[in-house]
């Protein structure tokens, strides 16, 4: 009995306790990383005439964001950056830079709906520290929000213990880097992240000995079968026949992600409107007509459109797309209801305040992407079960025919 539990027990610290610590920390990370392009989102852009308003020569001005490129590298963390009329300094110590993923194609200018698994790359944006960060050239396009200070007469970006720099490096253009960024930014699978290969060797290894050292006792045949068994589990997904759930479970598990992917962008115009207290899969649009100042001077309105004819003259005019998602896009649009969400005055540029047409209700739209995500997660996790319960009875039965 005591064998039995030290077997079990190195089994479930090694094979779940560590990776899914790991798939903790992952997903953490990643849901941190989308919150704050969405502050970004939310946050003003800083110019010469806001960065003026303070009257005090040091002093903190508050969350903002700048778009510019590298014009300068001073000393050890301070860079400069610079766009048309305007020079904004970064402390970057301790800051985290992420290489956005371009696109992979161009837009189709003749559809209006976008295309977005086709043309957004299906990789990860990186992750890199300033400190092993050595290839940042000058001109490279960077979007950077958070606290904002003056001193000593000029404007600079610096962590504080409550809010923290979100840097990114990017290719393409701004209008489509926040829908790039928001897209990307998750882990492809959580469960298989920076502890995981180590933990599984370590318990394939430990299993490994345990089992040998049971093999020399006679009495211990049945127990030794089934350790060696478990020792093999790391490579045990790709045996026969199990590998072909193997990778079904991988085509579920990827339509999961994509889903989530697409209920996150749906989200992104119509996140300002929501109340913040309650949950996205509860609230709906309440009225066909609504403006807010998202902050001084920047107006963002939505307007419910029943027309098809109405919503492609929009996108011939204005040059936007129509969103929409993969599962119900053909029910949506045999319904004729879309919500446009648009700038009403052009004086201010915000890249990160989009110009779109959701195809359908958002509220909507966001609850069936949620729930229909969590049926492919359950099915893909049930799938990837059933074969390694296979793969492990045969296993197991291979073992006991070699070891007779």
């Amino acid at each position: 009995m005591n064998y039995l539990i030290l077997i079990l027990a190195t089994t479930l610290f090694f094979y779940l306790l560590i990776p899914g610590i790991g798939a903790f920390i992952v997903r953490k990370q990643w849901n941190e990383f989308r919150k704050k392009l969405l502050i970004a989102a939310s946050a003003p852009i800083i110019d010469f005439h806001k960065s003026r308003l303070g009257g005090r020569e040091s002093e903190y001005l508050g969350i903002f964001k700048f778009f510019g490129s590298l014009e300068a590298i001073q000393d050890k963390y301070e860079i400069w950056l610079r766009s048309t009329n305007f020079t904004a300094t970064v402390d970057m110590q301790n800051v985290k830079i992420y290489l956005i993923p371009a696109f992979s194609s161009v837009e189709d200018k003749n559809d209006i709906y976008e295309k977005n698994r086709e043309i957004i790359i299906d990789e990860m944006p990186q992750v890199l520290n300033w400190e092993t960060f050595h290839s940042l050239s000058q001109q490279t396009d960077i979007m950077v929000c958070g606290p904002l200070f003056m001193e000593k007469g000029k404007v600079i970006f610096r962590n504080t213990s409550e809010n923290t720099i979100t840097f990114l490096i990017y290719d393409g253009k701004q209008e489509s880097l926040l829908r790039r960024s928001i897209w990307a930014g998750r882990h492809r699978n959580e469960f298989w992240n920076i502890l995981t290969p180590t933990s599984l060797v370590a318990g394939s290894f430990s299993l490994f000995i345990i089992a040998y050292y049971l093999f020399s006792f006679p009495g211990f045949t049945i127990i030794s079968r089934f350790t060696l068994s478990l020792s093999l589990i790391p490579v045990m997904p790709l045996f026969p026949p199990g590998v072909v759930l193997f990778f079904a479970y991988r085509h579920f598990w990827k339509k999961a992600r994509f889903l989530r992917a697409e209920r996150d962008i749906i989200k992104l115009p119509f996140h300002y409107f929501q109340d913040p207290t309650v949950t996205p899969t509860q609230i709906g649009i309440g009225s066909d007509n609504f403006c807010l100042d998202i902050w001084p001077k920047m107006t963002y309105c939505y307007r419910k459109i029943e027309n098809q004819e109405e919503v492609i003259q929009i996108c011939h005019d204005k040059n936007i797309k129509v969103r929409s998602i993969s599962i119900q896009k053909n029910d949506i649009s045999k319904n004729n209801v879309y919500y446009y969400f648009y700038k009403p005055e052009i004086k201010l540029q915000d890249p990160f305040i989009e110009e779109v047409i959701i195809d359908g209700d958002p509220a909507a739209i966001i609850k069936k992407c949620q729930r229909k995500s969590e049926i492919y997660d359950y099915l893909s996790l049930g799938i990837f079960s059933f074969g390694m319960i296979i793969n492990f009875s045969l296993t197991y039965f291979f073992i006991d025919l070699i070891s007779r």
